[in-house]
């Protein structure tokens, strides 16, 4: 198994702590409205472009801790789920308009 210092350690823990008691609803209050129909907002992207930037960041260390190894790969689903529906809103919504 690779090394990992501490420091990378930590770091990655507090990344993915944050996102289970912070990202990890907003994502899914986001998830249910776009299984909805509805369209993603300036922020929204900007916030869904966030979480992929720290999970590209934290791909590596991810595994070397398997207590947050499902919340990492259930995040990286969902922004894949969020942004397929929210493209499938988008494209309904110019084609009706």
């Amino acid at each position: 198994m690779e090394h990992v210092d501490e420091k990378e350690l930590g770091v990655a823990m507090a990344l993915l702590e944050r996102f289970t008691e912070q990202r990890y609803p907003i994502i899914l209050k986001m998830l249910e409205e776009v299984k909805s129909g509805a369209l993603l907002n300036e922020g929204e992207v900007e916030f869904l472009e966030e979480v992929l930037a720290t999970c590209q960041q934290l791909s590596g260390t991810v595994q070397h801790l398997p207590d947050y190894l499902d919340v990492y790969n259930r995040a990286i689903e969902m922004y894949h789920e969020v942004t397929t529906l929210a493209l499938e809103n988008e494209k309904k919504a110019r084609h009706l308009g």
